[in-house]
Formats: structure tokens, sequence, C-alpha cells
């Protein structure tokens, strides 16, 4: 009987894969850019970029000129820092406490969704000695993390009592501007959105993105001053 091989030694061990274009993923992120320009495009790698390999796209499209990252989770931030992603690198999900402290060590970006992340954040960077870097996520409608409208104006007072937070930006997701018939539901959030951003950077000066990748299909009034895609 022939000795069963070793699975490295086998050429090939599965029967199915998927073939990535590099070339093609660049050519989309540049038309991208081009499309929503001057805003900027924020690729998301989540859930190891939706299977693409989340390494080997962000190391093509930091190559290409992207210059900020977006995940879901604190470990995929990690990871991309293993991997030698210099570009910034925002976290869009809540951090524990003592993720928070990495997160402020790496020098990631993250979103803080209500006054107990956003204390935490200046207790944390106090200790360490360095800045964080947060982005509001504001809860327009979707029922997913972020601030009340009617908090801004306290979560302003946390920031600007604040000499260990840095705003970065403000943020918000749209639950459904690729269906018509919520493009008045979604032309709502985009106004609550904007007077939650108002009060939180009255003069515009950070990032305020919303679009997400069926937005950047349908919606250039959604576009802002970034646009995270898929």
């Amino acid at each position: 009987m022939t000795p069963l091989r070793e699975p490295n030694e086998i050429p090939h061990r599965y029967t199915t894969w998927i073939e990535v274009d590099l070339d093609a993923l660049v050519h989309n992120f540049r038309h991208t850019s081009e499309k929503v320009g001057p805003a900027q495009v924020i690729p998301v790698v989540k859930a190891n970029a939706e299977g693409l390999g989340a390494r080997v796209v962000s190391q093509e499209l930091q190559g290409a000129g992207a210059t900020m990252f977006a995940v879901s989770h604190f470990e995929e931030a990690l990871n991309l820092l293993d991997h030698g992603i210099e570009a910034d690198i925002l976290v869009m999900n809540g951090l524990l406490r003592d993720q928070m402290k990495v997160a402020v060590a790496s020098g990631f970006h993250f979103f803080i969704f209500d006054p107990e992340s956003m204390r935490w954040a200046d207790e944390i960077a106090k200790d360490a000695g360095k800045k964080a870097k947060v982005h509001v996520k504001v809860d327009t409608g979707m029922g997913r993390l972020g601030i009340m409208p009617e908090q801004a104006h306290s979560i302003k007072a946390l920031i600007d009592s604040s000499d260990w937070v840095d705003l970065m930006g403000v943020a918000a997701h749209l639950p459904s501007p690729d269906v018509s018939e919520h493009d008045v539901l979604t032309g709502e959030q985009m106004n609550v959105f904007k007077q939650v951003a108002r009060i939180l950077d009255p003069n515009h000066k950070r990032m305020w993105h919303v679009a997400a990748s069926s937005a950047v299909l349908r919606l250039p009034e959604t576009y802002l001053d970034g646009v995270r895609v898929g």
C-alpha cells in the first residue's frame, strides 16, 4: 500500500479557490477615488477583506495610495499592523478598555459611541501620555453603535475639556442607501448627521464620513469627506 502523503506535500489540498486580480483591485480603487473626489476612499478590509486576503489587499492598496483602512474588529487592526501597513487604521467596532490601551499606544483611530467610551479614551490616553485618535459615531436611526443626536452637546463638552483626545472625524452608517424607496429616509438621516457634525466640529476641520459601498454607487450627496468602501 502506498503511504499517505503529508499535507504539505500535496500540491492542491483544496478543490476550489478564488483568484484575485490585483490590477483590477487597484483599478477599482483609483476609479472610485476619481468618482468621489475630493472625498477620501477608506478601503474596508474587515473579515479578511471579505475573504480576498486582508494582508495582500491592504499592501496593494497602500501602494496605490490608500492612506487609511477600516476594520471591524480590534484583532484585525493588529493583523494589519503586524504585516507592515503604515497607513492609518480605523477600528469601527467598540473597544474594551484593555483593547483601547493598545489602540492608543499603536496610534489606531477608533470610534467612540457614548460618554463612557469618550471618558475611557481620555483616561487611557492621559495615562499613556499619547493622544487618542477618535471618530465620534452618530446613530442617525440605524440602531447600531453611536451617540444619540441629543447627546451631541455633552459629547462636545467632553471633547473640549480633554487635553488627550484628538477628534479626527465624525461618522455614521446608513442602513439602506441602495434602496430607492428609502431615499427620503436616507435624506433625513443625512440631515440629522450634519446637524450633529456641526455641533461636534463646528468649523468642519475633521473628516465627516457616512457613505459605504452602496451609497457610493447611487448617492453623491453622501460622499462628504470620506467614503468607506468594501
